[in-house]
């Protein structure tokens, strides 16, 4: 099963989809003003580029500088990690 990270950084917010150590597809945006709809939007982004929905994910992780604005997350890491 796939599992997916979004990086919400400053600038730009990234996601990325991954299945046994295979990058399925990522996505970059810019952040914005909104960094919580920058975050879904890099997502569904990656999931459509990977042909996925979310319900295929096992697990969503956040990371960066807007990591607690990622409200779907299951988890949030410090990029220092």
């Amino acid at each position: 099963m796939a599992v997916a990270g979004v990086d919400a950084g400053s600038a730009t917010t990234k996601a990325a989809i991954v299945e046994n150590v295979k990058v399925l597809a990522y996505a970059i945006v810019s952040t914005g003003a909104n960094g919580r709809n920058a975050s879904v939007n890099a997502l569904e982004k990656a999931l459509a580029r990977a042909k996925l929905a979310r319900e295929n994910l096992k697990t969503i992780m956040s990371t960066g500088y807007g990591r607690r604005n990622v409200a779907f997350a299951d988890n949030a890491i410090t990029e220092i990690t």
